[in-house]
C-alpha cells in the first residue's frame, strides 16, 4: 500500500452508536441498533444473559467469541462483570437477530 492509498481510503458505511433506541422492535432484523438494557442476573447462562430494554421487552444477550483463545476470555469477562451485584444496567449495541 501507498500513502495515496492511506489517504484517499474512505469507509463505505458509518453506524452511528450514539442513538439509544427506546424498543428492540424499533430495529429491523439484521440492523444495528444501541439499547440501554436492565440485567436480570438470576437469569444468565453460559454466553447468554436476559434483560428488559426500556420498553419492557425481554432480550436474550449473547456474546460471540469465535473460536479464539482471547475472544472466549473476553466474553468471560462481560459475563462476570454483568452477574455482580452492584451492574443493574447495560448500554448494548450489536446486530438484531429477532426469534419468535
Amino acid at each position: 500500500y501507498t500513502l495515496r492509498d492511506l489517504l484517499w481510503h474512505f469507509p463505505r458505511s458509518f453506524i452511528d452508536r450514539s442513538k439509544l433506541e427506546n424498543s428492540v422492535h424499533d430495529t429491523a432484523d439484521g440492523e444495528v441498533g444501541t439499547f440501554r438494557l436492565l440485567v436480570h442476573t438470576d437469569k444468565a447462562r453460559h454466553n447468554t444473559v436476559t434483560c428488559t430494554d426500556e420498553a419492557g421487552n425481554d432480550v436474550d444477550v449473547t456474546f460471540f467469541y469465535g473460536r479464539s483463545r482471547q475472544g472466549m476470555m473476553m466474553a468471560s469477562a462481560a459475563m462476570k462483570k454483568l452477574c455482580q451485584k452492584d451492574v443493574d444496567s447495560m448500554i448494548v449495541s450489536g446486530k438484531m437477530k429477532h426469534s419468535n
